[in-house]
């Protein structure tokens, strides 16, 4: 019993040497299938502090590029509304200019009637002058009572030379209260004439501060489109989205936000800024400048209607659309291109809301009405198919808008 406790004693010594040795030589292999974890495999907390510190610079610089797009967006609309109080007031100018002319016009032609009275006045008291004191001829008003066939008594003379008196003393009164009524109506000529002369020198002087103010805004709205067109590509950048979305997100927004400020007031309150726009519009056809900020008028400033008719049939429209057309824009600028609306900051003939979104036509949708029809034409097709069909939508609506 004692040799089997040993052997077995030994054979256990050796059993676990060996198990020993076998758990040593797999270590290894066990510890590389399970490697400790290290800054390739997890993010380390550095890392995960520099994304956060990009992630809150990237929002940061959303927040400022979202400002600075707003405050241009803001910017536009005070240029608009400045242009168009300019433009009303050369359209003020102009329409005093034009009563002055009439009235001028009426003055002269009431000096020149009184004048010709005067003048046939005094040829008659210079002709009965002369009838009367001529020497050569015998006066025919005097032999009518010298005569044979004259009065017998002196008291029928006397009573014949008193007429003979009376009658010259009314044709010298006439004459004098006539010239008189001349000196009058060609005083009062020459001070309409004044007067008109002054309101011509006021008219132009409005037209070259609209000319001047037109140049100026353009130059400014090109450099705030701009502004605002790199504020859109980086705000794409950022937010991961492409600019032609984020450019949509940012009118979007824009014109929501405005149409519920436009909503919000009364409908008394549309109604007046419809009016104010409907009598800038009496000027604003007939008083206009060239685009770029010339001093002459264009066709299309003098009569966009006819643009827009000669444009309808390019955008798919008959001349049956035309009296929709004209309606909505009617009610809509009174096809002023210069109309901005003080609710919502709308501008133009058709109203774009945003103003800029019309520089996807041109450049210069601030002054020329060409440029405003076409992108309205365009969005009549697009968002309705026809004008029709938006003059529909807009009367079905409180406030109108479409």
């Amino acid at each position: 019993m004692v040799r089997s406790r040993r052997a077995i004693g030994l054979a256990l010594a050796a059993l676990l040497a060996v198990s020993a040795t076998s758990l040593a030589t797999t270590a290894p292999a066990v510890a590389a299938s399970h490697p400790k974890p290290g800054p390739h495999v997890y993010p380390s907390q550095q890392e995960v502090n520099e994304a956060k510190a990009r992630a809150a610079a990237a929002a940061r610089e959303v927040s400022a590029v979202q400002a600075r797009f707003d405050a241009a967006s803001a910017q536009l609309v005070v240029i608009e509304q400045s242009l168009s109080a300019a433009v009303a007031a050369y359209g003020e100018a102009q329409d005093r200019l034009d009563d002055a002319t009439a009235r001028a016009g009426q003055a002269a032609d009431l000096a020149t009637a009184a004048t010709a009275r005067a003048d046939a006045a005094e040829r008659v008291v210079r002709r009965s002058a002369a009838l009367v004191y001529e020497q050569a001829t015998p006066n025919p008003m005097l032999d009518a009572f010298f005569n044979s066939g004259g009065p017998q008594d002196l008291a029928d003379l006397d009573t014949g030379l008193a007429a003979i008196g009376a009658r010259q003393a009314d044709a010298y009164a006439t004459a004098t209260a006539t010239a008189n009524e001349a000196a009058a109506d060609r005083a009062l000529a020459e001070r309409a004439r004044v007067q008109q002369a002054d309101a011509t020198n006021a008219a132009h002087l409005a037209e070259q501060a609209v000319a001047a103010k037109a140049a100026a805004a353009q130059q400014q709205v090109a450099e705030l489109t701009a502004q605002q067109n790199a504020d859109v590509a980086r705000l794409a950048q950022l937010r991961k989205t492409s600019a032609s979305v984020e450019k949509a997100r940012q009118e979007g927004l824009a014109a929501e936000a405005a149409r519920r400020a436009a909503a919000a007031r009364a409908a008394a309150a549309a109604r007046a800024a419809r009016a104010r726009a409907a009598a800038a519009a009496r000027h604003s056809s007939a008083h206009l400048y060239a685009s770029g900020g010339s001093a002459g008028l264009t066709s299309a400033q003098l009569n966009p209607k006819s643009v827009a008719r000669s444009l309808m049939g390019t955008y798919g429209f008959g001349a049956s659309q035309w009296g929709c057309l004209d309606n909505l824009w009617t009610g809509e600028s009174g096809w002023s291109w210069s109309a901005t609306n003080p609710s919502s900051g709308a501008y133009g003939i058709p109203q774009a809301l945003p103003a800029y979104k019309m520089g996807a036509v041109a450049g210069d949708w601030l002054v020329n009405p060409t440029t405003q029809i076409a992108w309205g034409l365009g969005y009549i097709r697009s968002s309705y198919g026809s004008p029709c069909a938006a003059w529909s939508t807009w009367l079905s609506r409180s406030p109108h808008w479409y």
